[in-house]
């Protein structure tokens, strides 16, 4: 049997092909398979990530990471120092920047879904 050490920054479910075979949790998640040649992703409702090919070896350990494309706390913050600005200041142009900032986030989760989440 082979292990896969997934150690992720959010939740998700662990694919192969198809078929779900468990929950990525927040933290090092330990997954054993059997010594064949696979491809896995992470999925998170309708986003996803890259389809890596797994070779299962006796013994073997490989570790992946799992993280969002995207850095939602930074733009979180960004947005909401923004919204602040507009509501202390009222100049239109905080009102603006938020907007664009929005669209980063929107682009991925509307046209990029299957490079939301990044395993490597």
């Amino acid at each position: 049997m082979a292990t896969i050490i997934i150690e992720s920054e959010t939740d998700a479910r662990l694919y192969i092909g198809n078929k779900s075979i468990g929950r990525i949790k927040k933290g090092t998640n330990e997954y054993e398979f059997e010594n064949k040649k696979f491809k896995i992703y992470a999925k998170l409702a309708w986003c996803k990530s890259q389809e890596i090919v797994i070779n299962a070896v006796d013994n073997d350990i490989q570790t992946y990471t799992l993280k969002s494309c995207i850095n939602e706390p930074l733009i979180g913050c960004a947005l909401m120092f923004c919204v602040g600005l507009y509501v202390v200041t009222q100049i239109l142009f905080f009102a603006i920047l938020f907007f664009i900032i929005l669209l980063y986030p929107l682009y991925y989760l509307l046209l990029k879904q299957d490079e939301y989440l990044d395993l490597k």
